[in-house]
C-alpha cells in the first residue's frame, strides 16, 4: 500500500510504473499536482485509487487500462478539466466515488462525467456535491448496484432507467430539486419504502 501526501510535490515520476505490484495507492493534499503520469496505467494489481484533495486539472486515458481496479474514489478536485472516456473500461469496478467536486460539474463548466453503463459490477455509487443537474446516461444498466447517493446536487427531475436498478438497497437524494418521481419509484413497493426513509 503507498499513501502519500505530497504538499510541494508538483509531479509524479514516470518510474512509478516500477511498483508493479502495488494494490492500494491514495494521493491526497497535493495542491501543486496538476497531472499524473500515463504510466499509472502500468499498475497491473492496483484494486483501489484514491485522488483526493489535490490540483489535479486532467485524469490520464491510460486510467481505463486499470482492468483489475475494484474501488475508485476522485474527491475534492476543484481544478479538474478532463475526466476520459476511459472511464468505460473499467469494467471491473465495485465502489466508484465522485464527491465533492461542485467546481468542476457545476451549472457553468463545460466538464462531464462519461456515461457509466458499462460498469455493470458497481455495487456502489456516490454522486454527492458535485452540482450535477443530470445524471450520467446509462445508469439502468447498472443492475447489481446497491447504493446510491446523489446527495447536494442540484437535479430537478429522475430518470426512469433508475427504476431497473432492482437491487439497490439505498437511495439517497437529500439536497436537491426534485420536483417529481418517476412514476416507478411511486407505483414499486419496494422503491416507495426506499422514498418513504430518505
Amino acid at each position: 500500500m503507498m499513501e502519500a501526501t505530497l504538499e510541494e510535490v508538483a509531479t509524479l515520476p514516470p518510474e512509478i510504473a516500477n511498483l508493479s505490484k502495488l494494490q492500494f495507492l491514495e494521493i491526497s493534499e497535493s495542491p501543486r499536482l496538476k497531472v499524473l503520469p500515463r504510466e499509472l496505467g502500468k499498475l497491473g494489481r492496483l484494486t483501489w485509487l484514491c485522488l483526493a484533495e489535490s490540483g489535479i486539472e486532467e485524469l490520464p486515458e491510460e486510467l481505463g487500462e486499470l482492468s483489475r481496479l475494484r474501488s475508485l474514489i476522485i474527491r475534492s478536485l476543484p481544478k479538474l478539466k478532463v475526466v476520459p472516456e476511459s472511464f468505460s473500461k473499467l469494467v471491473g469496478l465495485r465502489e466508484l466515488d465522485v464527491c465533492d467536486n461542485r467546481d468542476v460539474f457545476g451549472k457553468r463548466s463545460p466538464v462531464q462525467l462519461p456515461a457509466l453503463g458499462a460498469l455493470v459490477e458497481l455495487r456502489s455509487l456516490s454522486l454527492n456535491s458535485n452540482h450535477l443537474q443530470s445524471l450520467p446516461t446509462g445508469l439502468g444498466n447498472l443492475t447489481k448496484l446497491e447504493s446510491l447517493d446523489l446527495n447536494f446536487n442540484s437535479l430537478t427531475e429522475l430518470p426512469d432507467e433508475l427504476s431497473q436498478l432492482t437491487r439497490l438497497e439505498s437511495l439517497s437524494l437529500c439536497y436537491n430539486k426534485l420536483k417529481a418521481l418517476p412514476m416507478l419509484f411511486t407505483s414499486n413497493a419496494r422503491w416507495a419504502s426506499f422514498m418513504s426513509a430518505a
